[in-house]
């Protein structure tokens, strides 16, 4: 998604909700991708800029988890998505620190590509 912000609301169920998870995929149409038992299952309005091995965040009050989007269903139900996810490390998406006349090469060896 281009690292921009989006938010909207979604229902985001555990691997361990099985039981939720297949009612909601076996559906009248059911879903066009096999759905991984380890994975976490993310409904949520059509949204047409998800693709494979993109970085997610979400938020539920005041705790964030991050996943990468292993599969995505945009056809099978008009107006939704589902998604699987992949937990993934939080990526710090802090600015680099600047570069002060103090600071020494070895602090920003590996902003300069290290080298």
């Amino acid at each position: 998604m281009d690292e921009k912000e989006n938010n909207q609301w979604g229902y985001l169920s555990s691997p361990g909700a099985k039981a939720f998870r297949d009612a909601t995929l076996t559906g009248r149409n059911g879903a066009i991708f096999k759905e991984d038992n380890t994975l976490y299952l993310l409904i949520t309005p059509y949204h047409n800029s998800f693709k494979r091995d993109t970085y997610l965040e979400v938020k539920n009050k005041d705790k964030t988890n991050a996943y990468r989007i292993t599969e995505f269903d945009n056809q099978s139900t008009n107006g939704v998505s589902y998604l699987s996810l992949e937990p993934i490390a939080k990526k710090d998406q802090s600015a680099a620190p600047e570069k002060t006349e103090e600071s020494t090469a070895e602090e920003f060896f590996w902003f300069g590509g290290g080298s």
